[in-house]
């Protein structure tokens, strides 16, 4: 991810305490080099094909590990997906599982675009490590 200006670098303490927080911006692993990150296939690509059927998805909170696996941050970023013609969804990074089709009849696929971003709102407190959040994908046959 890289600061929504568009400058490609990694937020600094001060970007933090921003009294609009600070956004990161999705870049696809497929331009990004040397990086640990990795959306799945390179692309940003979501599909599942079928009928009826029910996707969610939930962002674990933000924190630091494995140094300081009780460390979290202070306040709730919030993900949002942007998926082209679909539209954008917001997920909070608090474990909440937000569904993103219900009782879906045919096949979907979409891209994440440049509208996929990561808010953090202002904190106070931000230790200077790698943070993580794991993203639970949920997909339920729906009745």
């Amino acid at each position: 991810m890289d600061l929504a200006s568009g400058t490609a670098k990694n937020p600094t303490a001060a970007d933090f305490f921003n009294p609009n927080g600070v956004t990161l911006s999705y870049v696809p692993l497929a331009t990004q080099t040397g990086e640990t990150a990795f959306d799945g296939n390179n692309t940003g690509l979501l599909a599942v094909k079928g009928t009826k059927w029910s996707l969610s998805v939930s962002a674990s909170k933000f924190a630091v590990a494995p140094r300081y696996p009780q460390t979290e941050l202070p306040n709730t970023p919030t993900l949002t997906l942007g998926l082209g013609s679909s539209g954008n969804v917001s997920i909070p990074a608090d474990g909440t599982p937000i569904t993103l089709l219900y009782n879906y009849t045919g096949d979907f696929s979409a891209t994440l675009d440049s509208t996929t971003t990561l808010h953090i709102p202002q904190t106070s407190f931000v230790i200077s490590e790698t943070y993580h959040s794991d993203l639970t994908w949920t997909l339920v046959k729906a009745p």
